[in-house]
């Protein structure tokens, strides 16, 4: 576990990061740094702000900031000139979060009348660098236009690089400069080397639809006047740069490169050609038309260049995977006919990289078409070919890492596709670890896991060999023995989601002695994952005599508590020994909660793995309350005297009370549920479907429930549909991944059950409710891979403007009630190392409410008017992950107000996730009059200039 495995450097750690500096000690000591005569130190200091950025990230300090390195720049030498442009490029995320771009470019500037060329061109690529917040100065502009001529190759560069930045995002720069560019490029005094750094600023200039047309024109011009290799080459990667960003001429620029492609003898054309198509293929597929599609189709078919052939087949499964597939035509002579016959072929070519990219393609035809009897046949040849491929490549001769993950993608998608041929490409890959290079052998067995992820019946019958592989790899001695123990224990765990058979527990027993803690920890957190709970608890207790850090050792002893709850309840018992059990969990359930509270650390507060052993602990003891309920009915009223009382719920007697206690138990954990999946922004796609099976589980128990009572009145047309408002979206559950399958198929089981009979509660109505209960608590629980690892890390930072003071006589802002509070939030997102792995971030929601806590005693008003609390809401687009929003609050009752500010984000989709942070400040609201000058006096003023963002 990656969490786990830093949590050591991590607590180590956190005691030097509390004593670092705040924002303004930081920025008072790198200023020093900057006034230093030494070179050195002014170095230091230099190259230390863009780590001052990332951690303070607002613009306050962002500004400061860049204005002392703007001073140093226009005093300082070359070398930290070079310096400071080396931390404007890195911190170009930045730039636009600088309030005083006037006095910013004054002092840059300023070097542009130094008589020195270095200097000058360290300006212009000073300038170029911040072109995004100074796009639009003309003198800028004049600058580079003036270097441009100058007789210094260091400055004409240095303008030549200003003039794309400028380009890219100015539309009066680009149509000014445009004519400039191409009569430096035509003009005869201009070196070859510098018309071939000046050709591809034309790429950029995108801004107007117009000025595209024409820079695509005078570059198809130049391709007649220079047709030597290296300005084609140039020229026409320029014009689809140039393309693909303005989105204008795609169909001409296909054109035009498929005509190179088919008239240029020259090869590096030809394959310049083939990779300028596989963009615009992914940029524009739609674009595309039949004609140029059977143009490629044939080169690709007849060319004999195998390059180039492999290139075609890249540009050809680009479109098969959009929405170009739409245009191969059906038929015998159709592109789609003609590439299945040609890749039937290519299949056993003697070149694999032609080998693997035409299973990649013939993969994308046959899992995205329907299959006919001619693909039918492309299917069969394509498991064959697979086969013997992936037999070639593993063994040892041809081995190439690059070309077997390609082909072992191919064969996870047809084996989740196509179920048919999941079972005989996985007995291939089983046959081909055991013959297998050891460099090859760990990726084909993450190829089986990644196929047994969804199919346990396609390992189940492979065992046997699994297990003996097993066996062997725990005993060898090699560089990778420990992950391939790790890969092949997980196969065994995946195969056998029943139970271990005996020869299968002692060869994952021997396999976890012969490797390390990590890696035993690795294998029990897989065990955890598909249920094996009480190989788990063994294996988790064993580590925890093995470990050194206190909150590791408390993080080993929950995880053992849990799933030692879990390992109890997968016993099949009678009903009374099953609801001891079922307590027992909930004991071990508690103590493992105590053990994660005390491994949790503010680095790592593990929070998703409390709320989700807590409701997992409520719910099993909703099971326990729906059976005590179940067993009240033998107290119910005889026959005689239940006729007397009044409906048919209360001739039920206290079990009618019980069930209906149940039933909002088990929706109010359906709706915690839905809150903890709200809040899992980071969490991997499997994750969020455990937790979405669960709170379905809580929503059909609750439906099962309300179903029973609402019979009791008699009326058919109360009682709810179960199967449509819980398995709506998952009909097809033989899809869905191994860790939530069994608890889908369940699902589906119990909300297609028998049909619930009127007329009062009995003990038929009992029994189907524990049998729901029972088959609930059967399924083994899975841990899902969010519980132990996260992937993908999202946070965001908030700095409210303004702000009180830090004295405990004053923690409130003061403002008057007649007056509004205008309040600034500004938010910084801050990613970890795989942004935007799962989902990224589309939008920020913000909820901003009011309330007040202490009405002010001198008014003896104690009603707070209605139109005095806030309640506010605002979506704001983050840009370069930076955000600010203003807002007006009203204070018209006087006393003390509580301002929340709640944090949301929308992903792509438009799904809301409840990420935080919340933000609470006290404001304190008075009335202006005589009474209260010297209260207002001693109390804080509403400073609008001050920021949290330095504390």
């Amino acid at each position: 576990m990656t969490a786990t495995r830093a949590t050591l450097d991590t607590v180590t750690s956190y005691a030097d990061q509390a004593q670092e500096l705040d924002a303004n000690s930081a920025l008072m000591e790198l200023d020093i740094g900057l006034r230093s005569v030494k070179a050195g130190e002014q170095c230091e200091a230099i190259v230390r702000f863009p780590r001052l950025f990332q951690k303070y990230p607002f613009p306050i300090l962002i500004n400061s900031a860049f204005l002392k390195l703007a001073d140093v720049f226009r005093t300082g030498n070359n070398f930290l000139r070079l310096c400071i442009l080396r931390v404007t490029q890195q911190s170009e995320n930045h730039l636009e979060k600088i309030l005083s771009v006037d006095d910013l470019l004054k002092k840059v500037f300023s070097v542009m009348y130094s008589n020195d060329p270095v200097a000058r061109a360290l300006t212009l690529r000073t300038l170029g660098a911040i072109a995004t917040i100074i796009s639009e100065r003309k003198n800028a502009h004049h600058s580079i236009r003036n270097s441009l001529d100058s007789r210094d190759a260091v400055e004409v560069e240095a303008a030549i690089f200003a003039a794309k930045r400028f380009a890219a995002v100015s539309k009066t720069f680009a149509i000014n400069i445009c004519d400039k560019v191409a009569d430096m490029i035509g003009g005869l005094a201009t070196p070859v080397e510098m018309k071939l750094k000046l050709i591809p600023v034309f790429q950029h200039m995108h801004q107007d639809s117009e000025t595209a047309v024409r820079v695509w024109e005078m570059c198809r011009k130049m391709l007649v006047l220079y047709p030597a290799q290296n300005f084609v080459l140039l020229i026409l990667h320029t014009q689809t740069k140039l393309s693909a960003a303005s989105h204008i001429g795609i169909s001409q620029q296909i054109d035009l490169l498929l005509q190179y492609l088919s008239e240029d003898p020259r090869s590096l054309v030809k394959l310049l050609c083939l990779q300028d198509l596989n963009s615009l293929a992914k940029t524009g597929p739609h674009l595309w038309s039949e004609n140029q599609i059977g143009a490629l189709t044939q080169l690709c078919i007849h060319t004999s260049d195998e390059a180039q052939q492999v290139a075609s087949l890249r540009v050809l499964t680009a479109l098969v995977k959009s929405l170009a597939l739409e245009k191969f035509a059906s038929g015998s002579d159709s592109p789609l006919t003609q590439l299945c016959l040609f890749c039937s072929t290519a299949f056993y070519s003697n070149n694999f990289y032609i080998a693997t990219q035409a299973i990649e393609l013939a993969t994308a035809v046959v899992i995205s078409s329907e299959l006919t009897s001619e693909l039918a046949e492309t299917a069969e040849t394509l498991c064959c070919a697979v086969e013997t491929i992936i037999i070639s490549m593993t063994s040892g001769k041809h081995q190439n890492d690059s070309l077997l993950k390609k082909l072992l993608k191919s064969v996870v998608v047809l084996s989740r596709t196509h179920c048919g041929m999941g079972r005989a490409l996985a007995e291939s890959l089983v046959k081909s670890i055991a013959t297998s290079d050891p460099a090859a052998v760990v990726l084909l067995c993450e190829a089986l896991a990644a196929v047994g992820g969804y199919s346990s019946a396609v390992l189940s019958g492979m065992l046997p060999s699994i297990v003996a592989l097993l066996r062997a790899a725990a005993v060898e001695e090699r560089a990778k023995r420990s992950q391939l123990v790790i890969m092949l224990a997980t196969l065994v765990l995946q195969a056998c989601r029943s139970g271990l058979p005996a020869d299968a527990l002692s060869a994952l027993e021997s396999a976890t002695d012969s490797v390390n803690c990590w890696d035993g920890f690795r294998i029990a957190r897989q065990a955890a994952r598909f249920g094996h709970h009480s190989i788990a608890s063994k294996l988790f207790d064993n580590l925890t005599s093995n470990i050194a850090s206190e909150h590791l050792f408390f993080w080993l002893t929950a995880l053992k508590e849990f799933t030692h709850a879990e390992a109890n309840l997968a016993c099949h018992n009678a009903r009374q020994q099953r609801l001891m059990r079922i307590r027992q969990a909930v004991v071990s359930y508690r103590k493992g909660l105590s053990s994660l509270k005390a491994a949790s650390t503010p680095s790592f507060p593990l929070q998703f793995q409390t709320d989700f052993a807590q409701l997992r602990v409520e719910s099993l003891q909703a099971h326990v309350q729906l059976a005590q309920a179940g067993n009240s009915l033998r107290t119910c009223p005889p026959p005689a005297i239940a006729m007397t009382l009044g409906d048919q719920l209360q001739r039920s007697g206290r079990v009618g009370n019980l069930l209906h206690d149940s039933m909002r138990t088990f929706q109010g954990l359906s709706n915690r549920y839905k809150r903890l999946y709200q809040s899992c922004f980071d969490a991997d796609p499997v994750t969020l479907s455990v937790v979405q099976t669960l709170q379905w589980a809580c929503h059909l128990m609750a439906q099962k429930v309300e179903a029973v009572l609402v019979s009791c009145t008699a009326d058919r047309a109360r009682v709810p549909d179960i199967a449509a408002k819980t398995m709506a979206s998952s009909s097809d559950v033989s899809k869905l991944p191994l860790e939530v399958k069994a608890l889908q198929s369940v699902l589906v089981e119990i909300s297609t059950g028998t049909a619930i009979a009127t007329g009062g509660i009995c003990f038929e109505h009992i029994r189907m409710l524990t049998e729901a209960s029972q088959k609930l608590l059967l399924v083994p629980m899975s841990f899902p891979r969010f519980f132990f690892q996260t992937l993908q890390s999202t946070t965001i930072k908030l700095a409210i403007t303004p702000q009180p003071k830090n004295s405990i006589d004053r923690a409130a802002i003061w403002v008057q009630s007649d007056a509004h509070l205008a309040l600034k939030v500004e938010g910084v997102i801050q990613h970890g190392s795989h942004p935007g792995l799962f989902r990224s971030i589309h939008s920020v929601y913000l909820v901003v409410t009011s309330v007040l806590v202490k009405p002010d005693p001198v008014r003896g008003d104690t009603k707070q008017p209605s139109s005095s609390a806030n309640d506010l809401t605002q979506t704001v687009q983050p840009h370069k992950d930076y955000f600010s929003i203003q807002l007006l609050l009203s204070f018209l009752s006087p006393g003390l107000h509580q301002v929340s500010i709640e944090t949301f984000v929308v992903d792509g989709n438009g799904e809301k996730w409840e990420t935080g942070p919340q933000v609470t400040l006290m404001v304190k609201s008075f009335m202006d009059h005589p009474q209260q000058q010297s209260q207002r006096a001693s109390g804080l003023q509403y400073q609008p200039g001050r920021s949290n963002a330095f504390p």
